[in-house]
């Protein structure tokens, strides 16, 4: 598995830099708002490095931190993170490892 993509990590941040510069621009932004945007966007960052970090380093329980942290943010926000849907093995179906 791939998890460890240094490139994909760099791709990420630049689009969170952007997001932020989008919103930065904007003209009806106060300080306040604008200072909130920039630590919201600099947790999800950092969270994101986390992420990256515990895959690389194969830390399931590191990994899932990290996305629960953005996960948070993201809440916060408003947007609201679809929950896994556990796939359950059909009946009559091999099992792994038989």
């Amino acid at each position: 598995m791939a998890a460890c993509d240094t490139e994909a990590l760099v791709r990420v941040s630049a689009q969170f830099a952007e997001l932020e510069l989008e919103f930065a621009r904007r003209s009806d932004v106060t300080a306040a708002q604008l200072a909130a945007e920039k630590a919201d966007w600099a947790a999800v960052g950092a969270a994101m490095g986390r992420v990256y970090q515990a895959l690389c380093d194969q830390d399931n329980e590191g990994a899932l931190a990290g996305l629960r942290e953005i996960e948070a943010i993201l809440t916060k926000r408003g947007v609201l993170v679809p929950q896994p849907i556990l796939h359950t093995p059909q009946e009559g179906a091999p099992h792994a490892g038989e």
